[in-house]
């Protein structure tokens, strides 16, 4: 009988878990229940409230700035209150079978520390996901940009680069070339795209574009010296993790391996000489 109620624990648990969880995936600019359904006008102000309640200025500044990172149409308020409905709806739903004896109470405790920390964590990975892509993406980007600045202007050049190479850069150079053609001019365009990414690399590239068309410079140079100084940083800081990887590789190579051959070759002699000196 107990061991039938730890498997119906495991699996109440398991089931709030990944229901939840559909819930955080599929959440946009309204959260979007399985069948369509939206949580629209007291919902979503109830969520913006309690978010903006609940959070601070900063905290709300460094939302919102891994949300435009994870290229999610969210407000920071609205997020930040998500972060704080998932426990109380893991605790409404644990409850009553808590009260009724079904399951310990201890699982919506956990559960609802979980589910505060599971917004956060899918959060960050999406960041880290589409930063790594960027960030891949920048020496072919500077490359093809160099070839296509010979013999058009740098608007041209960042369309036939869009164009050219798939991605998320190429959507970000898209979103940049739709600021201009609003009205921004290139320089505003180009840091709003620096800001998104956040990338050292790429903010480094567009300053060097912005000081060279301020100085009359050509811009072929400058990116591809830019794509060549990327790729021998990155050979670089390869080579340096190959080193210490070969430092690394040392513990479990004198524990594993060496200090039992040493043990299976010397044990006979060492066994060897207690017998004769025993005699």
């Amino acid at each position: 009988m107990i061991e039938l109620i730890k498997e119906i624990d495991v699996a109440v648990v398991a089931g709030t878990m990944t229901a939840l969880s559909i819930l955080v995936t599929v959440a946009g600019n309204r959260l979007r229940l399985p069948g369509g359904v939206e949580l629209k006008g007291g919902a979503d102000e109830l969520l913006q409230k309690t978010g903006r309640k609940m959070g601070n200025e900063v905290s709300l500044t460094v939302l919102q700035k891994k949300l435009i990172q994870a290229d999610l149409n969210m407000h920071p308020e609205y997020f930040a209150g998500l972060q704080f409905a998932f426990p109380v709806i893991g605790l409404t739903i644990f409850i009553p079978p808590a009260l009724l004896g079904w399951i310990d109470s201890y699982w919506g405790v956990l559960a609802a520390i979980l589910l505060y920390l599971a917004p956060g964590i899918w959060l960050n990975k999406i960041v880290r996901a589409r930063i790594g892509l960027i960030k891949k993406d920048i020496p072919d980007f500077c490359m093809l940009l160099g070839n296509a600045l010979k013999g058009a202007d740098l608007m041209m050049s960042l369309e036939v680069v869009a164009r050219t190479m798939p991605g998320e850069l190429s959507k970000e150079i898209n979103r940049a070339l739709m600021d201009m053609a609003t009205g921004d001019n290139r320089a505003v365009a180009l840091n709003k795209m620096s800001l998104r990414c956040g990338i050292p690399e790429l903010t480094s590239l567009i300053n060097k574009i912005q000081q060279a068309m301020r100085y009359g410079s050509p811009l072929e140079q400058v990116v591809k010296h830019h794509a060549e100084k990327i790729l021998t940083r990155r050979k670089q800081e390869t080579q340096k993790i190959a080193g210490e990887l070969t430092i690394k590789l040392l513990f479990p190579i004198i524990t594993f391996i060496l200090l039992p051959l040493f043990a299976m070759i010397g044990f006979p002699i060492f066994w060897n000489m207690i017998i004769a000196f025993g005699d």
